[in-house]
């Protein structure tokens, strides 16, 4: 038998290591390249996400973290923390595949 998966590794679940089913498949994806400058055009899309991030009860610095990643789909964080979830749990939750980091960053 298998030793047993750990959470924190991406794409483990419990759920998955019971059942034998192996890590998602997006599990190994990597990020996406940083692409250097931003335009001014993919500014003003970031701003606006954190701006819509932040009147939703988002703290100041997760906001601007989550709306500068692309990954994160803005309509389902928002739907989340409007139906009483905290904002660190909705980025949990809807956290891209790419490692622990990223789940230890959203908590603060």
């Amino acid at each position: 038998m298998a030793p047993p998966l750990r959470v924190a590794e991406v794409g483990a679940s419990p759920i998955r290591a019971e059942r034998g089913v192996p890590a998602h498949p997006l599990a190994s994806a990597a990020p996406p390249p940083s692409r250097g400058k931003m335009s001014t055009q993919t500014k003003a899309v970031v701003e606006w996400r954190r701006s819509e991030l932040l009147h939703c009860g988002f703290p100041p610095p997760l906001a601007g973290r989550v709306a500068a990643d692309e990954r994160y789909d803005l309509r389902e964080l928002i739907e989340l923390v409007d139906r009483g979830c905290a904002p660190a749990l909705a980025v949990q939750i809807l956290s891209p595949l790419g490692g622990s980091e990223q789940l230890a960053e959203a908590r603060e």
